[in-house]
């Protein structure tokens, strides 16, 4: 991801935070994101911003970021209450933030 001068980005660092936020997704629809560890810190009301290509030809090279409410958590699924644009692809990245623990 290419950040722009004076762009404001958010980072998840889990040995700054105390706790691991974030990591890649394993498979997804829109709405149902499987992720490859389960966070630390998560709960219905979180939010969950995914990274992935901004057009559907997979170019990598201008990306963006959506974030979605959290409404529940089984496993390492996360369900969001409303859905994503289109699924996110796999190895994309995640990360999660409550009240309590921001990126």
């Amino acid at each position: 991801m290419m950040a722009a001068p004076g762009q404001i980005i958010r980072i998840a660092d889990h040995a700054r935070a105390g706790a691991r936020q974030g990591g890649r997704v394993v498979s997804a629809t829109t709405t149902k994101i499987t992720v490859d560890r389960i966070p630390d810190v998560v709960a219905s009301g979180d939010t969950l911003t995914v990274n992935f290509p901004a057009d559907q030809d997979g170019d990598t090279s201008v990306s963006m970021s959506q974030t979605r409410t959290i409404q529940s958590v089984s496993g390492n699924v996360i369900t969001v209450s409303q859905a994503f644009s289109s699924a996110p692809s796999e190895q994309s990245v995640w990360t999660v933030e409550s009240d309590d623990l921001k990126a």
